[in-house]
């Protein structure tokens, strides 16, 4: 991490903060030397720091991108979800509907049984009263017929009527 008391510029503000700059010649140049050594520390430490900064703001612009992308898909997503939803609405509209045209012909389909089941119920009393009928017009001349029957039973091979 970069600590502000120990850059050699702090050291040189120092300097000139307390007037302790050199007033001989070699002491100036070893200064300079020294100033330039620094100078060209910082130089690079800016640039170290300028570049890092320059691939921060790329990272920054690039996440900035992510984040929009990712807002338009959460975007679609809703429109999509909603567009589902209404589907779904429009499927149990539906639903509701064929399911009330199948109770509807359900009925339609048991009343129609029914009413087959009443004709041939009907038919069948019908054929039972007419077979009646004819069971009663049989009893009734077989029992206009009894009479000839008895004496005809009641005869005996030599014609005499038995007692």
């Amino acid at each position: 991490m970069f600590n502000a008391e120990s850059t050699p510029m702090t050291q040189i503000r120092g300097k000139v903060l307390y007037n302790i700059l050199p007033t001989d010649a070699t002491a100036v140049s070893a200064e300079n030397t020294e100033l330039r050594s620094v100078l060209s520390k910082m130089a690079a430490l800016l640039r170290d720091r300028n570049g890092k900064c320059i691939s921060l703001d790329k990272k920054i612009d690039a996440m900035t991108l992510q984040v929009n992308s990712l807002k338009e898909v959460v975007a679609l997503t809703k429109d999509l979800l909603n567009i589902r939803n209404m589907e779904v609405e429009h499927l149990k509209i539906d639903m509701a509907a064929i399911q009330t045209l199948l109770d509807e012909k359900k009925k339609t389909h048991d009343n129609v049984s029914r009413l087959h089941a009443l004709k041939e119920k009907n038919l069948r009393q019908k054929s039972l009263r007419v077979h009646t009928v004819c069971n009663i017009f049989l009893c009734f001349s077989r029992f206009a017929q009894w009479p000839t029957c008895i004496a005809y039973l009641t005869k005996t091979p030599s014609g005499k009527k038995l007692p």
